[in-house]
């Protein structure tokens, strides 16, 4: 009986013992063209025992037919069989192992390099499929993030490179590196392995470490791996008796625990309904952000779903299928299915009220796995309050049970947030994307984990799919308050920005009232979350005004609260904006309380002396007493975002006043210098918590960055936003380069003027959209219309403004100056004439000057179809300086409208300017 987990090395194939001797025979035949006998001659019946190793198709055939043993005894099939002389050769199949290794030492008389592989004597384990070979991955983290990005061909030489790792004896395994998987030989007990190679995986490439240098993994890589034979010598260097391992051999298979939401949108009742019965998951396929592909492959047999109606919690479940098809499932064949079994199912859906993460019912995302980091949140948040249970219910461990998981999450976000500085300036000419780029830039401070999430799903930079996803974030986090927005201007000021008195009608008369600005307002907000800790309700005032709030709304009437000393009462009758409003017992006028300072007083940032001080210590007794029975809070850090739009337009000394110290990072609440401020007006003490960060953007064109006001340049970093024609690469427009386009424009602004009023490539932005929209003829023609007013509306009213109407050098930015023949008048977009003060006046004008005549500007008709707005050539001729040279005179008297022209008629016309009007 042959020996199936004897393999062997040859010509950078792995073969079993009986195919190995089928390959070298064939090898020796088609290198030395023997005969039948010389064949015979050279591998002797004597290599197997006296028994024939190939006999003729004729004679086998013969002697099946004159015997009752019917074994297919040679390898018979088309592609193995040996034609010599005209005669069909059959190789026989049958080999022991000792005459197997006969044969090779024989083989290797004629220069054969035959290497011998491990056998699998610890397991048989039976041959992966590709998606089984998949699996043996899915624990890496480093692979589940990415494989699902892969190409086609990538996940193909992935899987080769693995299985023929695999088939030559040596382990897979993983490790805390930038190589996530390494290749070589790793006991299951041991710390360290010996790698012979590397892996680095990224959503595009896989890099392969070979020594030096770092190479892509390709196909043609992959066969110059095998043919050179390291892997085989590497596994007779650390030879071992038993089966190689994979990286599930290594680990216990972790259970992860997903986030599905079926929305009501997506999903009817009807479908629900189906599902549930059949006990299905379902997701479509395209899902984005890959969850599809998540859905598909990431998501493993035993894993665990929260399941929830858009933000309804309604069961908790546990994965026992891949993904398959059901043909009486009520969706397209586009939505996958996996089966489940019940954890725990609720009676009826409940509607999630706790955090927010991406994880969570109530953010807008489908399909969402939990961080292992975050698991013990998971916990706190939905396992226990909605399901009563625990992850000890579900077989799956706390990390790092000892530590807080709210410090675990804390370290993950101060990581990300080591490149983010507390205070920015986004600078720069116009249109260079300051707004777009301060919408990524409060996503990231704000939410760091959540932004990483997104941008790691998308190779694109520019990505549509990605900027939604950001700006959905962004949307989310500005309703949440987290993130605010305010503008400078030449009459902001210090009350507005930081503290201020308003006035408010009482009755019948005005009462005046401290008013937060918008500075101070954040700071406060963000000041309740710049820690992550666990407290006592009774020590948390959002928790005791909420459990107030609630009682308060519970009641028809109003509360009566006793005053400490017990002697008199208050009766609270309503709560409006940042205003309580009460009576006293046996009062009749009614009076107030002001929010913002119970809660300045609560947290002892704050000495209140008046007559209302009995009544807010009431309050604050009253409020804690809500509170007595509630389990402790816990508080996680929230990072709040502040952006300034226009800062460079305000008196920044007017408006920050003493708080310009306190924005300082190592100033800042919760750094080792904190300082602290007073304020006037109320005589709060008040900090500047270091979970605030603030984004200023600043256009260079209104004010030059050397104006900026000293005291702000040293507590800002400065980033610079320049225009980056590089981003319209390879875009034209009815053969107009736009790269080249905006380049010749800002490199004569830069000489004319200076760099801070050049062209930002976010003008042309909406050029390229609708390119991208519609490629078709009719397509492009939208997309010139689009560049002819951006040129209209955007190019030349900046030029104006930057050259103060100083037409000559607007003139020359626009190459007219060039223009100066007869046939390129309709080529010209700001026309000059110049006239003599004796053709304005007639001859005795008596005008005492040091010039006689005057030159006048006339900006082209744009309701003139053949005027230059609308000629392809002006725009051509803006950053080419020999396309109009090659224009014939004819062309001046060509009516046909430029604009229609297609790029073969503009080829037709200039046939050496082929390239530049890209035809």
């Amino acid at each position: 009986m042959a020996n199936n987990n004897l393999k062997f090395l040859f010509e950078g194939n792995v073969y079993p013992q009986n195919r190995l001797v089928l390959a070298v025979i064939k090898a020796y035949v088609k290198g030395n063209k023997p005969t039948l006998a010389q064949l015979s001659q050279a591998f002797p019946t004597e290599l197997r025992g006296g028994k024939k190793i190939f006999d003729t198709e004729r004679a086998i055939t013969e002697r099946k037919e004159n015997s009752t043993d019917k074994q297919e005894r040679y390898f018979s099939k088309e592609d193995e069989a040996l034609l010599i002389e005209g005669v069909k050769i059959l190789v026989c199949n049958q080999w022991q192992e000792s005459d197997t290794r006969k044969f090779v030492a024989h083989a290797r008389q004629f220069h054969f390099n035959i290497d011998e592989i491990a056998s699998e004597s610890e397991s048989n384990k039976p041959e992966f499929s590709d998606e089984q070979l998949i699996k043996q991955f899915m624990a890496i983290d480093a692979f589940a993030s990415v494989y699902h990005h892969w190409s086609e061909s990538v996940t193909a030489v992935f899987v080769d490179l693995m299985r023929y790792a695999n088939q030559c004896g040596l382990d897979i395994f993983d490790v805390k590196s930038d190589y996530a998987i390494r290749i070589g030989r790793k006991e299951k007990a041991a710390a360290k392995g010996k790698p012979l190679y590397g892996l680095r995986l990224t959503q595009q490439k896989i890099w392969i470490e070979r020594n030096t240098p770092v190479q892509e993994l390709t196909t043609e890589l992959l066969a110059e791996l095998k043919s050179s034979g390291a892997l085989v010598e590497f596994n007779k260097k650390y030879k071992v008796s038993r089966a190689p391992h994979w990286p599930t051999d290594y680990h216990k298979q972790a259970v992860n625990i997903w986030k599905l939401s079926h929305g009501y949108k997506d999903i009817t009742g009807e479908q629900s309904a189906w599902l549930d019965e059949n006990q299905y998951l379902t997701l479509h396929e395209d899902t984005k952000k890959s969850q599809g592909k998540q859905f598909g492959g990431e998501l493993r047999v035993g894993d665990v779903v929260n399941l929830s109606r858009s933000g309804d919690i309604k069961a908790l479940v546990r994965v026992t299928s891949d993904a398959q098809s059901i043909e009486d499932a009520p969706f397209p064949n586009d939505w996958l299915l996996r089966k489940y079994e019940i954890i725990k199912w609720l009676p009826k859906t409940v509607a999630y009220k706790g955090e927010k993460k991406g994880w969570t019912p109530s953010y807008n995302g489908t399909f969402y796995k939990v961080r292992k980091k975050e698991v013990n949140l998971f916990e706190q948040w939905i396992l226990k309050p909605y399901y009563q249970l625990s992850l000890d219910d579900l077989g799956i461990d706390s990390p790092e049970p000892q530590q807080d998981n709210l410090d675990i999450v804390e370290d993950d976000i101060a990581a990300l947030m080591t490149n983010t500085p507390l205070n920015q300036i986004l600078y720069g000419p116009p249109g260079t994307g300051k707004t777009y780029h301060t919408i990524e830039a409060a996503v990231k401070a704000a939410e760091p984990l959540e932004y990483e999430a997104i941008v790691s799903d998308f190779e694109d930079l520019t990505s549509s799919e990605r900027r939604a996803q950001l700006q959905a974030l962004y949307n989310e986090l500005v309703k949440d308050g987290r993130i605010r927005f305010v503008t400078f201007h030449q009459s902001y000021g210090y009350e507005d920005f930081v503290t201020g008195v308003t006035a408010r009608t009482q009755g019948d008369q005005i009462a005046y009232y401290e008013k937060d600005g918008v500075f101070k307002a954040i700071c406060d907000d963000a000041k309740e979350y710049h820690k992550a800790s666990k407290t006592k309700s009774g020590d948390s005032f959002i928790a005791c005004w909420q459990a107030f709030i609630d009682e308060f709304n519970a009641v028809e009437t109003g509360i009566d609260i006793e005053t400490v000393s017990g002697r008199s009462s208050i009766y609270v009758h309503s709560v409006e904006d940042d205003i309580i409003r009460f009576d006293k017992r046996g009062g009749k006028s009614v009076h107030s309380m002001n929010i913002k300072t119970l809660k300045a007083i609560f947290n002892g940032e704050r000495v209140f002396k008046g007559g209302l001080e009995p009544y807010y210590a009431a309050m604050i007794k009253y409020i804690k007493s809500l509170t007595i029975n509630s389990p402790d809070t816990r508080v996680e850090r929230k990072n709040y975002v502040l952006v300034i739009d226009e800062i460079n337009r305000g008196n920044i000394s007017k408006i920050f006043g003493e708080l310009i110290t306190l924005i300082e990072p190592s100033k800042r609440l919760g750094a080792s210098e904190a300082l602290s401020v007073v304020l006037p007006s109320s005589g709060e003490t008040f900090f500047v918590p270091d979970n605030l960060y603030l984004i200023g953007t600043m256009n260079t064109a209104d004010r030059s960055l050397a104006m900026m006001d000293t005291a702000l340049r040293r507590r800002f970093d400065f980033i610079e936003m320049m225009p980056k024609p590089e981003l319209l690469a390879g875009k034209r427009v009815k053969g107009i380069d736009l790269q080249a386009l905006l380049s010749a424009l800002n490199e004569r602004i830069e000489v004319l003027y200076d760099r801070e009023h050049t062209l930002g490539h976010a003008f042309f932005m909406p050029v390229v959209s609708k390119l991208a929209d519609d490629d078709s003829a009719e397509g492009e023609q939208a997309a010139f219309a689009v560049l002819q007013q951006v040129f209209k509306n955007k190019v030349l009213p900046l030029l104006e403004e930057y050259f103060f109407e100083d037409w000559h050098k607007i003139r020359l930015v626009l190459g007219d100056n060039r223009k100066h023949k007869e046939n390129h008048k309709k080529y010209i977009f700001v026309h000059d004439k110049k006239t003599t003060f004796s053709d304005i006046f007639g001859n005795e004008h008596g005008l005492e000057t040091y010039e006689d005549s005057k030159t006048t500007y006339t900006i082209a008709d744009f309701d003139d179809e053949n005027a230059a707005w609308h000629q392809v050539l002006a725009y051509q001729a803006i950053y080419d300086t020999k396309v109009l040279s090659r224009v014939k005179p004819s062309a001046q008297e060509d009516k046909t409208n430029t604009a229609d022209m297609s790029a073969q008629s503009v080829e037709k016309e200039v046939p050496a300017q082929a390239e530049i009007a890209g035809a």
